[in-house]
């Protein structure tokens, strides 16, 4: 589904009814207090301070706004959205050892018995929710302090996984706990700002019920139930919920209330076989009317003395299972459901060895690991320290020799002997029969140029109707902060796919690695920044000019990509990038719109992004050319006015006034130089020549003077004229140059 993607779309997701959300910022230490039905002005505020200052928001609702100056008290929260968890990762923020990298911390997450709805990345680690189907309403203290009691066992729970990695989690629980708000920035390291996005969203919604069951039990065993068989600790699995990778299997137990005795029975043989296994029969067991704790542990004992699992076969012919075998990912490749309670089984489903770059990749996550972090954090599943070893000898586990971007593509693609991991994810917006007059009007707003607006939404279309193919140039968008140039980028992300486009910052843009590049068919760049930005065009220029680029991941050698991205970018500022006379890669817009009510950006944010998709693929892009360079605009014009060196200011005032040796058409990089180190002694022929190129000029065939002398003429003006001239032509122009000298 559509992520969250702004602060406004995140806390509408949490469904708080009405009270009053909290936000703290720092360093200043106020809070600031908004009604809950109020999001647009929220969202509008934190616009406002975000990139001067750290915003957080209490998850806890409450009841009344605090005094002045104070923040929110626990016996005020009138209700929780969900359970949370605050997990930090190793790195400038968190210096301590016993924490995570963020590659254990993404794979501890994806270990998790139980996904979150939603993570979002903090810039110094992930806040985790597991949202439930309404919030908990506290209509009484007792209420409340339940809800804190499973809030603390919750947390508990969490760090107590962390504990066998060696990490030292922090206790996040308090029901007034500042978390940190999507849309808002991390600036705890100074220089380095970093934002606050959704980074993964399940959709999935729990119920109170739900969330307490998943707990470990905390009542002691009976001596009774001590004496009991039980298998081999060594021999068995240890999650219970993992059979319910089983559709059979998960439909007993949502039907656990009205289930026939023989498929009960059947689950029982099952779970008999899982460790945790006696816990979970009552758990599912406890809603059927005629609920017995001693049937139901008589009938788990003599299923466990059965002679075996369930099996596949039994559960499709006899118990049912038709439908569910029928669409069953595992047919054909496991025998009995218990199989999927094997770790090595289950990690063959979710993870494929690429040999080019000898990595793991996780089809959920798609995080790329070698062996050895694989290792590293398998073991605890695995019980050993050669998870890589044993998942590689596993029979299921997909190998691959590369990765491909082709969208509409299935995840493995095999061609000819060769098979391919395919990094394009289907999860964009499908396309309505909505109106997307509302979204084009805003698009009319922040670019009334009719012909500008004309060309931005061709730009839009030819992706979505090419998939796979990108224009040979981005988009820069440049306006007032505020306007909602923001939007553009959302939209399109959404339409494209989450997991297949990038935000990615100007920080990011100059870092080395720059693995953000690959099976993208988007990258979206939030307030391109001017600092560096000779150095970043720079960058910028081969990835735009070819169709392949060399790039650095982490834990692996260098190698190339194809590149299949389109590039969005917004600043607010007039100057944001180094662009040379004659620039291809970039379509410069400047947007005159002001900031309008808050309210107006709040109907933006619900607007149906299916409608535009739609309509972008009906646009006639006919006079489309992706290959051409992009039309000249204004803005473009300035910027790469702006963009000339010192350097080639002073040639370019030479040129204007006319005197030697740009009184002829045709020049010589000596003579250039010569000349510009009247003004400027310490110029190069490098520099100078970099400056007769960003003013235009064309370099001509070499021709030979007297004493057998050839030089590289430059023509300056006329250049039409002077590539068609005959040599004696061009000699003739450089010669009476040297006279005149």
């Amino acid at each position: 589904m559509d992520f969250p993607s702004t602060c406004h779309e995140f806390l509408r997701e949490l469904r708080y009814p009405s009270g009053h959300i909290n936000l703290f910022e720092l360093p200043s230490k106020v809070t600031t207090t908004f009604a809950a039905d109020d999001l647009a002005r929220l969202e509008q505020y934190v616009d406002t301070v975000a990139q001067s200052r750290q915003v957080y928001f209490e998850v806890g609702l409450q009841s009344q706004p605090p005094a002045s100056g104070q923040r929110g008290r626990k016996d005020a929260v009138s209700a929780i959205p969900g359970l949370w968890f605050d997990l930090d990762v190793r790195g400038p923020g968190h210096k301590a050892d016993h924490l995570p990298t963020d590659e254990q911390a993404l794979a501890f997450l994806g270990a998790l018995p139980v996904q979150p709805t939603a993570v979002v990345s903090t810039g110094g680690g992930y806040h985790l929710y597991w949202l439930f189907d309404q919030p908990w309403v506290f209509n009484s203290k007792d209420e409340r302090e339940k809800a804190a009691t499973l809030s603390t066992r919750w947390q508990r729970h969490i760090i107590s996984l962390g504990r066998p990695h060696g990490w030292k989690l922090d206790a996040t629980h308090d029901l007034c706990r500042l978390l940190r708000l999507p849309g808002s920035w991390n600036l705890k390291i100074n220089g380095t700002p970093r934002q606050v996005t959704v980074q993964s969203w399940s959709g999935r919604r729990f119920s109170i019920e739900q969330l307490s069951a998943a707990l470990p039990s905390t009542e002691q065993p009976s001596a009774s139930t001590k004496a009991q068989k039980k298998p081999k600790k060594s021999s068995i699995p240890s999650v219970s919920e993992e059979l319910r990778h089983c559709g059979w299997v998960d439909g007993c137990i949502e039907n656990s209330a009205t289930l026939p005795e023989p498929a009960w029975y059947a689950l029982l043989t099952l779970l008999a076989r899982c460790d945790d296994g006696r816990d979970a029969t009552h758990r599912w067991s406890a809603i059927y009317p005629g609920y017995s704790p001693t049937e139901t542990d008589r009938k788990f004992d003599h299923a466990l003395n059965s002679p075996g699992p369930a099996t596949c076969q039994r559960i499709q012919s006899e118990l049912g299972g038709e439908d569910a075998c029928r669409n069953c990912p595992f047919a054909g490749k496991i025998k009995s459901p218990i199989t999927l309670t094997n770790p090595t089984f289950m990690l063959s489903t979710e993870w494929a060895y690429v040999a080019s770059v000898g990595m793991f990749y996780n089809f959920k996550t798609r995080q790329q690991l070698p062996k050895e972090i694989f290792n590293d954090l398998k073991s605890i599943i695995l019980k050993n320290g050669t998870a890589s070893r044993e998942l590689l000898n596993s029979t299921h586990l997909i190998r691959a020799d590369d990765f491909a971007f082709l969208p509409g593509r299935p995840a493995i693609i095999q061609t000819g002997q060769a098979a391919l991991v395919n990094l394009w994810v289907d999860d964009g917006c499908s396309a309505t029969d909505g109106d997307p007059s509302p979204l084009l009007e805003h698009i009319a707003y922040l670019i009334p140029d009719e012909a500008q607006r004309r060309h931005l939404i061709q730009w839009m279309a030819y992706a979505i109707q090419n998939p796979g193919c990108r224009p040979g140039h981005g988009v820069l968008l440049i306006g007032k902060q505020g306007t909602g140039k923001s939007f553009l980028g959302q939209w399109l992300r959404k339409i494209h796919g989450p997991a297949n486009c990038a935000e990615v910052s100007t920080e990011e843009l100059h870092s080395p690695y720059i693995d953000w590049l690959e099976g993208k068919s988007l990258i979206v760049i939030e307030e391109l920044m001017a600092s560096g930005r000779v150095e970043l065009g720079n960058k910028l220029k081969p990835i735009f000019t070819a169709s392949t680029h060399r790039i650095n991941v982490k834990y692996q050698r260098p190698r190339e990509i194809k590149i299949t991205a389109c590039f969005f970018a917004t600043s607010n500022f007039p100057h944001a990038i180094h662009l040379e006379a004659g620039d291809r890669r970039w379509f410069v817009i400047h947007s005159p719109a002001e900031p309008m009510e808050p309210a107006y950006y709040g109907r933006l944010a619900n607007l149906d992004v299916g409608a535009l998709r739609r309509y972008l693929e009906t646009v006639d892009l006919t006079a489309f050319n992706p290959a051409a360079p992009p039309p000249m605009t204004v803005a473009k014009a300035e910027m790469i006015e702006d963009s000339r060196t010192p350097l080639e200011w002073t040639i370019r005032h030479m040129l204007t006034e006319g005197g030697y040796p740009f009184d002829s058409d045709v020049v010589t990089l000596e003579s250039v130089l010569q000349a510009a180190r009247q003004d400027a002694p310490r110029a190069t022929a490098q520099a100078v020549l970099a400056a007769l190129k960003g003013l235009g000029a064309v370099k001509l065939p070499r021709v030979r003077l007297g004493h057998g002398i050839q030089v590289s003429p430059w023509a300056i003006r006329r250049q039409e004229l002077w590539l068609q001239a005959t040599p004696e032509a061009v000699r003739e122009a450089l010669q009476g140059q040297r006279r005149a000298a």
